[in-house]
């Protein structure tokens, strides 16, 4: 903080009216800090908010991409172009989505079959597996996952 204070709040952290904070981590880039906001009216996912900061605090939005709305815990980064990076987790497939220069424009960059980086034992529960992913550090392609009943994973 450039006033050098915190404070803990308890509530929930609404941003506008029916648009809360996601507790996941947020990424940052170029005076700007992005957080995952879902819909009170539904519980899903659906934006991004951005806080800028290098100018006076303001706050702007942009609609996640609906692959990510329906996914249980996405992560974001920053690219080392300084983009916006969001990684999603369906079953044993990681899809990476980049956001594109135009303000709507979220493009599908990459999908990762991690049957091939997992234990046997969690490739033939396939859907019933229990992956969590925990940290996703865009610019060195750095992404930690936890397996229930194995550990934590690291693939860079």
């Amino acid at each position: 903080s450039k006033v050098k204070h915190w404070m803990w709040s308890s509530e929930t952290h609404e941003l506008m009216p029916g648009l809360y904070v996601v507790q996941s981590p947020a990424a940052t880039s170029h005076g700007t800090i992005h957080f995952l906001c879902g819909s009170s009216t539904n519980w899903t996912l659906t934006h991004i908010a951005t806080l800028h900061i290098a100018t006076h605090p303001t706050f702007s939005y942009l609609e996640l991409p609906l692959h990510a709305k329906r996914s249980k815990a996405p992560l974001l980064a920053s690219s080392a172009d300084g983009g916006l990076l969001l990684l999603l987790l369906n079953g044993l497939e990681m899809s990476l989505w980049k956001h594109g220069s135009d303000a709507s424009s979220w493009v599908l960059s990459e999908t990762i079959n991690l049957a091939s980086s997992l234990p046997l034992r969690v490739v033939r529960m396939q859907a019933r597996a229990k992956i969590k992913l925990e940290l996703f550090q865009g610019k060195s392609g750095t992404v930690v996952l936890w397996v229930d009943g194995e550990g934590l994973f690291l693939s860079a």
